[in-house]
Formats: structure tokens, sequence, C-alpha cells
């Protein structure tokens, strides 16, 4: 824990470098001037979307906070000193044992081109049952905490209207921070095992405006810092419908794997997971 803000502090920095080539490469860094027309600006753009749409000189960020529901599945395996535990949960078998959970996505952009992003997932799991007389107890604190910067390196539309048909492209950069605390009860014994990382992330969003009301995204990223022992891969594909200029609700699906594995013998730690499921959400935008 100590040794995360040093990290994503240097993950930043990282990150401003990468951008700032893909900015020069791309040729993008350029004077913009707004549409003559209010026509071209109207329509609502999609969750996760950066649309090329002038916004008025006094209000240069755009933000959307976005919270969402990811009905997920586990399924994988972990191990703790000698002891492996193979695990396949079903959304239903998780949520029984839910005790509480909260998800929300966070989106900053400046000028319609550079970004920044926070995704959060934690979810306390608690499970009890009587084996051989004793009482056991199990409670595990889980989260995903994901953060970056992108920036849109590519935008075309193909019609006169930049409000449909238009494919963005926009590369990024990141850390992902997983917490995985557990604490197990057996009568007036207890055992805990606490662990946490973070991978270093890049990824790219496809995002096509298909109209005004419709629109659909595909991204994906890996991470890690090298393959034996930690790493990554997530895949997220949404379709967006939005019913006015400041909301827009989604539903799709989300897959991410992962694997750590640190420790030996009796401090050995190995998490192999796939966590996958379909996700709606609705997003409020503010200007």
């Amino acid at each position: 824990m100590r040794y995360f803000p040093i990290f994503l502090s240097q993950s930043f920095k990282f990150c401003a470098k990468v951008l700032l080539i893909m900015m020069v490469m791309s040729g993008v860094i350029e004077a913009k001037t707004c549409p003559s027309s209010t026509a071209e600006v109207t329509g609502s753009p999609p969750p996760f979307f950066q649309p090329n749409v002038c916004e008025k000189a006094a209000s240069s960020w755009r933000f959307d906070v976005t919270p969402y529901m990811w009905a997920l599945n586990m399924n994988g395996r972990t191990k703790i000193a000698n002891q492996t535990v193979d695990v396949s949960q079903s959304f239903s078998d998780i949520l029984r044992q839910l005790n509480g959970a909260g998800m929300l996505w966070l989106d900053a952009y400046y000028d319609d081109r550079l970004g920044i992003f926070l995704n959060s997932l934690y979810a306390v799991l608690e499970n009890k049952e009587t084996m051989d007389g004793l009482d056991v107890s199990e409670r595990n604190k889980f989260g995903l905490f994901s953060a970056g910067v992108s920036y849109k390196v590519f935008s075309k539309a193909w019609g006169t209207s930049r409000e449909s048909n238009r494919l963005d492209i926009e590369p990024y950069v990141g850390a992902r921070y997983t917490l995985n605390d557990t604490k197990v009860t057996v009568g007036s014994v207890s055992a805990s095992e606490n662990q946490s990382w973070t991978d270093p992330l890049i990824g790219v969003r496809f995002s096509y405006l298909i109209n005004p009301r419709w629109s659909l995204v595909l991204g994906g990223n890996v991470g890690g810092t090298n393959m034996s022992t930690d790493t990554s891969y997530e895949l997220t594909g949404l379709v967006g419908y939005h019913p006015a200029s400041y909301a827009t609700v989604y539903l799709g699906y989300h897959d991410l794997y992962q694997k750590y594995s640190t420790g030996q013998g009796l401090n050995e730690f190995d998490w192999q997971m796939r966590i996958f499921g379909p996700v709606l959400g609705v997003a409020f935008r503010f200007n």
C-alpha cells in the first residue's frame, strides 16, 4: 500500500510523455475552430466517447459521472501457501454473499481531446456456515481501481454531419490497483491474508457514433510487469442509447483476466482469475 502513491506518480509521468509523442506523431496539435451552425453540435455522445464538438470558450472541460452495475462471474483459482482453491462462482452465487458494493466511472475531458479517467469497483463478501460443529465465517474485501490519461488521435465522419457515421480512436495509458483482503474465522480463531498489487496499463478505445441516439464502443488493454507472475488483459463492448443531451444509458459486456504470483512456501500467493459479465450503467454529463 505505501508504494502505491509513488508508483502512480511515476506512471502518470510516463503517461504524459507517451501521450505527448502520440499527439506530435498524429499531427493533431493544431488550432481548432467552432462550427458555424448550431445544428452541428446537437445530439448526445455516448459514455466513454469523446465527440469532436467545440465547447464554449468559457467551459473547455467536460465531466461524465457514470454509476454502473457489473454482474460479475468469477472463474479461476487462488493459492495461499500450499492450499489451492478452484473458484467457479456465478453472479447469483456472489449476490448471495454480497454485503455491500459500489461501482463508479468518472471522465474529465479538456478541449475534447485530452482525457483523464477513474474507474472504481469495491465489494464486501461474507459467507457463514457450520463445519463439524464449528462456526466458520469468511469475509472478503475486493477492489479494482483504475486511473489513466488518454488522447484522441483519430476522428473521422463519413457524411455531412459529425453526429453520425463517425469513428474515434483513443489510446490511453494508466494503472490498475487490485485489493484482495480475506479473513477466515473458525470458532474463536482467525486468520487473514491481505494482498494488493498495481499493474501499469496500455490500451485503446474504438468509438463509433451511428447517429445522435445510438453508438458503439469497443475497448481493451493489457497490463502487468511480466508474463510469468504479473499479467492481465481487459476487454469491453458497449451499446449506448442517448435519450437526452445530459444522460446516456449503456449496456454491454466486460471481461478481465488477472494473473499475479508472489512469495514462496508458506508466504506464497497465486491469483489466476477471469472476472466477466454484463454491464449496465447510466452516464450523466456536466459541462
